[in-house]
């Protein structure tokens, strides 16, 4: 999965029901940039109790197009087999930034959206009790968080130094970065 580039602009398209796979094939066969943002989750057969993984998509008839700057004309990407239309706001295509489809891809790379058992481990390893995390956003920004324990909603407890003094909080896992 090669990452999204930052030389297009991006949009949402709306795909036909069941159809995200087969629209962004035949975008990127038109030659458009897409990036379809996909959930694996496992599956466990109920008589052979076996677990199998299972990609499906993350937000249900919508994936993201990137298409040259230059270019001031939809019916290319609406005429491809799959595709409802734009997403737009007035009647025109809303543009969508770099850093939101980035945002995405990233997250989905870090398999935040994941819910495996792989998933589970590597989140459990990447915060696991006593490593620090600079917090990202909110009004602890640039504080460093010791992890006191990872929870299932995806929150992580810890401890950041103020004053002097220990304070406990609990951060959203996504607005934290490795220290």
């Amino acid at each position: 999965m090669k990452p999204p580039s930052a030389d297009k602009h991006w949009f949402v398209i709306r795909t036909n029901p069941k159809c995200e796979e087969k629209a962004a094939s035949n975008l990127r066969k038109a030659n458009f940039d897409v990036y379809f943002p996909r959930q694996r989750i496992e599956r466990k057969n109920k008589r052979t109790h076996v677990k199998r993984v299972v990609e499906r998509p993350l937000m249900l008839r919508y994936i993201f197009i990137g298409m040259p700057r230059n270019v001031k004309h939809f019916g290319f990407a609406r005429a491809c087999e799959g595709v409802e239309d734009f997403l737009r706001n007035n009647q025109v295509p809303l543009r969508v930034p770099f850093e939101a489809v980035e945002g995405f891809w990233l997250a989905e790379v870090d398999m935040r959206f994941d819910e495996t058992e792989q998933a589970r481990k590597y989140m459990a390893e990447r915060y696991a009790k006593g490593t620090q995390h600079f917090i990202t956003e909110g009004l602890m920004e640039g504080q460093i968080m010791m992890v006191r324990k990872l929870l299932a909603t995806g929150d992580v407890d810890g401890i950041v130094r103020l004053f002097d003094r220990e304070v406990k909080i609990r951060v959203k896992a996504d607005k934290l970065a490795a220290a």
